[in-house]
């Protein structure tokens, strides 16, 4: 039985204003470090630490990926988003919590 189980995925097309509400500043306290998300033009990039921004593809209602990472947006009863968890490798569901708010 194979190590690995891949699923192909289809890229998601999102409104402007979904992305827009993505972008923002988010904290994890256990990780003790912060990530941004920014938009330019109708792509989101994320800035983690020192590294160059990488460009996040949509894979899901509430799911990007990019930078070897993948990342889903909590919302809260609003349907405004609260944070992330974030899957890297084994590490899975570390969670970063939304900075203030996007306007």
């Amino acid at each position: 039985e194979p190590e690995n189980t891949y699923e192909r995925v289809q890229v998601v097309m999102i409104p402007q204003q979904t992305m827009a509400a993505r972008a923002g500043t988010y904290s994890s306290d256990e990780l003790g470090t912060t990530l941004t998300i920014t938009q330019r033009d109708s792509v989101l990039e994320l800035r983690l630490r020192n590294e160059p921004p990488a460009m996040l593809r949509t894979v899901g209602a509430n799911e990007m990926v990019g930078a070897g990472l993948s990342l889903e947006f909590t919302r809260d009863a609003s349907g405004a988003v609260t944070g992330l968890l974030m899957n890297q490798g084994r590490a899975r569901g570390l969670r970063f919590e939304r900075v203030g708010r996007a306007r």
